[in-house]
């Protein structure tokens, strides 16, 4: 039984050592580590460690901080004003149903004048479910059916700091 036991753990032992060595190897993502040699890391680590990133880091206009996700927000905004601009130049006659309805819709969202024109209109009768429920089991209600929000609602996402 010793002998059992001893065997499995030299086993998983070389195991777990050959799965380090592997990992120790690979490089994931991007590693841009910048450190200020300036700034001694006793007197102000933040400096220290971050003073490279503050120096250089650019906050995009409308935007109130720069992450990873803003970035993804922002290259995928490029690429969908792309596909939108190349629809725009397209023939009628070039395009799909699919590629129609987005280069309609895109059109209609710019449309100002018919906006505006519409006014309150398309959530008119909305406004006036809202108005007719007098109790809190009538907005309940309202707010059970499809179409409608919630005034509170919850979620999960990502930590913002």
């Amino acid at each position: 039984m010793q002998k059992t036991v001893l065997a499995l753990l030299i086993s998983l032992s070389a195991l777990t050592a050959s799965s380090f060595a592997v990992a120790k190897g690979v490089t994931y993502g991007e590693q841009k580590i910048t450190l200020t040699d300036s700034i001694s890391p006793g007197n102000d680590f933040y400096q220290y460690v971050n003073q490279d990133w503050i120096n250089h880091a650019k906050i995009p206009a409308g935007m109130s901080r720069i992450n990873s996700f803003v970035e993804l927000y922002l290259k995928t905004e490029k690429q969908l004003q792309a596909l939108i601009n190349k629809l725009e130049v397209q023939p009628e006659s070039e395009l799909n149903h699919n590629q129609r309805n987005i280069r309609n819709l895109y059109r209609s969202y710019l449309n100002e004048t018919a906006v505006e024109k519409a006014g309150l209109m398309p959530v008119q009768n909305a406004l006036n479910n809202i108005k007719q429920a007098k109790t809190h089991a009538d907005i309940t209600n309202l707010m059970a059916k499809p179409g409608y929000m919630p005034f509170i609602s919850y979620w999960v996402g990502c930590k913002s700091t």
